[in-house]
C-alpha cells in the first residue's frame, strides 16, 4: 500500500506530511491553499468527499501525531513548522488588518469553526471608539477618587474642630 505526502517548508525547513485516508469514507485527504481575506495563504487538509475530515494545517498535524501517523523526528519537524508557519501567518493577517480594515480580538479561535460561531472582528474605528469610552471611564473614575479624597479631609478636619 503506497502512502502519499505533501512536502511543507518554512523558514528553511522542509517537512513530509503524509496524507492520510479520511478515517470516515477512506478516500486520500488533500490539501489546499486558503485564499480568503481572514486565513490567506494557510494550508489545510481535508477530505474531498465531504466537510467530514477538515483540518487547518497545524490541527492536521497535531490528529497526525495523536493517531501516530508521524512520530519521532518526523513529528517534532512537522509540529515545529507548522507552529512557525502559523504564527508568522497570524502576524502577516495582523499587520494586513492593522493597516486598516479590522482588528483580531484575543481569545477568539482561528479555527474553521469557531466555539462562540460569531464574528472575531471588529474595525478600527470600533476598537478606536471603545478606546475612547475607556479613557472617559479612566478620568470619571479619577474623579471621583479626587472626589472621596477630599471630603475625607474635610470630614477629618472638621472632626478634628470638635
Amino acid at each position: 500500500m503506497s502512502t502519499s505526502s505533501v512536502r511543507s517548508s518554512f523558514g528553511g525547513r522542509s517537512v513530509v506530511v503524509p496524507l492520510i485516508r479520511c478515517p470516515l469514507c477512506t478516500a486520500r485527504v488533500k490539501f489546499y491553499v486558503s485564499n480568503t481575506e481572514k486565513h490567506e495563504g494557510w494550508v489545510f487538509y481535508r477530505c474531498p468527499v465531504s466537510d467530514h475530515f477538515w483540518h487547518w494545517e497545524l490541527e492536521y498535524v497535531g490528529y497526525l501525531l495523536d493517531n501516530h501517523f508521524l512520530v519521532g523526528n518526523e513529528a517534532v519537524d512537522a509540529l515545529g513548522t507548522a507552529e512557525d508557519k502559523r504564527e508568522e501567518l497570524t502576524r502577516a493577517r495582523n499587520r494586513r488588518y492593522a493597516g486598516g480594515g479590522a482588528v483580531d480580538l484575543p481569545g477568539f479561535e482561528d479555527g474553521r469553526r469557531s466555539a462562540g460561531g460569531g464574528a472575531a472582528q471588529i474595525s478600527n474605528q470600533q476598537a478606536e471608539a471603545l478606546i475612547g469610552l475607556a479613557n472617559q471611564i479612566l478620568v470619571m473614575m479619577k474623579a471621583l477618587v479626587a472626589a472621596l479624597i477630599v471630603v475625607a479631609v474635610l470630614l477629618g478636619i472638621s472632626m478634628l474642630k470638635k
